[in-house]
């Protein structure tokens, strides 16, 4: 049976149905441009979860390496025990009477033309201690008389002094008047200082310093040859005589840097004497 409708009805009718039916659809290139968003945003995610975790382990990989790089290797620590057990021990050297020792000291270096003028050069070394060793019971004038008395330089008293014990104002060179620690040995760090017992006591500044003058003239430097701290750089602080030929002075093995900085400090006060 037909139902007739009024005429027009099944024209708004249909118009109406198509309109709700396509308002609420979307372009097909929607739909695939959604898809792309979508799953872009998936990979992106899962991107920085891979990025992330792989900076975990490159951290890790990073910090163990740090750890066994700061190690020494086997040939660095046998470096070390031979240049600790090269270090000079007080049985090794004889001491009867330093001040006697020196007596022969032209024979040694060639005569320092720079000892001219000595109130000037006074002045130097004591700028020099001021900033360096300021509490050393060391006087400029001191090392100054000794080093024209002996022949020695003065920059080289003064760098391995400063080195060694500040002039006699730290460490067991303090304890012993023995600021550049001739016979005392590595056997006594970090312990109450004992006289006889890895350490060498001695009554004065003047008998330290002529008694490491003595040392280094004797046992360092050959005859007629010209004292030096390039030249004793050079040779690895080793002596070239005596019944030490051989061996170190000190058991650092990174002891040229730091000499190497004390010459350019002595440049800087114009200490070439």
């Amino acid at each position: 049976m037909w139902v007739r409708f009024p005429r027009g009805c099944l024209h708004l009718f249909s118009l109406h149905s198509l309109r709700t039916i396509f308002t609420g659809l979307r372009p097909p290139y929607l739909y695939f441009i959604m898809y792309i968003k979508t799953q872009t945003k998936t990979q992106i995610k899962d991107a920085k979860n891979v990025f992330t975790d792989l900076f975990k382990v490159l951290l890790i990989l990073f910090i163990l390496f740090s750890i066994f790089a700061s190690q020494p290797t086997a040939g660095e620590i046998e470096n070390i025990n031979q240049a600790q057990a090269e270090t000079i021990t007080a049985s090794k050297i004889n001491f009867k009477n330093p001040d006697k020792d020196l007596s022969f000291n032209s024979l040694a270096v060639e005569k320092y033309k720079y000892h001219t003028n000595k109130n000037k050069q006074i002045q130097k070394i004591e700028k020099y201690m001021q900033k360096y060793t300021p509490k050393s019971p060391i006087t400029a004038e001191l090392l100054w008389q000794q080093s024209k008395l002996h022949n020695f330089p003065v920059s080289f008293l003064l760098a391995v002094g400063h080195s060694e014990s500040h002039l006699g104002s730290a460490g067991r060179g303090a304890k012993t008047y023995n600021p550049y620690n001739v016979g005392n040995t590595d056997a006594g760090d970090y312990k109450p200082v004992v006289c006889g017992q890895a350490n060498r006591c001695l009554d004065n500044w003047k008998h330290g310093i002529n008694q490491f003058i003595s040392l280094i003239k004797r046992c360092y430097f050959h005859d007629n040859e010209v004292v030096s701290l390039q030249t004793w750089i050079s040779r690895d602080f080793r002596a070239v005589r005596c019944n030490i030929a051989g061996k170190r002075y000190m058991s650092n093995p990174q002891a040229s840097t730091k000499y190497r900085n004390r010459i350019s400090n002595l440049k800087a006060f114009g200490i070439d004497f």
